[in-house]
């Protein structure tokens, strides 16, 4: 499947709303390119209902910055979510040093409380790895992390990191566990997870894949 056909239609409008009630409603990330990855035409038309169409813009370089500030900056931005700059600097990061880019996603997806951060940060990394330098899936990821909610691991409060690895999918259990590495290279506490939370029918299908990849 030709994935420049979908650079303009793979992202969601919003990954949270908080209704009038005040009950926050969590919608799934964006699977579009992960789709084409593992070719499978019937989940990527499932998945394209949901995107909108997004105008053509041209990712600026800022070649002018020190990469120590990007590097700074580009931290900043995610955890601040600013939909302002964090594509540039990702962007310029990924050019100058993928792997420092790929050290800053993995750090913040590895203690967020939203384990599609690491599954998407994963999946980028397999799909880098095929495709190469592609803007597009890059701001695909990007907006997910500037789009969705900020929640981090409370690894001091027993009660709710317990709550935590007893709500995750088997897809998160499984790209954690092949992130041993870099969870002792951050010197992380290691989770204890148990999978408990129904995936979805996309989540299920690149469980089953990864799975085939071992």
């Amino acid at each position: 499947m030709d994935i420049e056909k979908f650079k303009l239609r793979n992202n969601k409008a919003t990954y949270y709303k908080v209704k009038k009630d005040l009950s926050v409603m969590y919608i799934e990330p964006s699977f579009v390119y992960e789709m084409i990855y593992f070719d499978n035409t019937d989940l990527l038309e499932k998945e394209l209902k949901d995107v909108f169409i997004e105008k053509d813009k041209k990712i600026k370089r800022i070649s002018h910055l020190d990469k120590d500030v990007i590097e700074d900056r580009l931290f900043r931005s995610l955890v601040n979510k600013d939909k302002y700059h964090t594509l540039e600097l990702a962007n310029e990061m990924y050019l100058r040093d993928k792997k420092n880019l790929f050290d800053i996603l993995y750090k913040l997806s590895l203690i967020s409380s939203d384990e599609n951060k690491l599954i998407k940060t994963y999946l980028f990394e397999l799909m880098d790895i095929k495709y190469g330098y592609n803007p597009y899936i890059l701001k695909n990821l990007i907006v997910y992390f500037i789009k969705s909610t900020n929640s981090y691991i409370d690894f001091n409060d027993k009660k709710s990191l317990e709550f935590f690895e007893s709500n995750v999918t088997n897809l998160y259990k499984l790209i954690y566990e092949k992130q041993n590495s870099r969870v002792e290279k951050y010197n992380l506490q290691k989770l204890d997870l148990k999978a408990n939370k129904k995936m979805t029918e996309v989540k299920e299908y690149i469980y089953i894949c990864l799975n085939k990849m071992k």
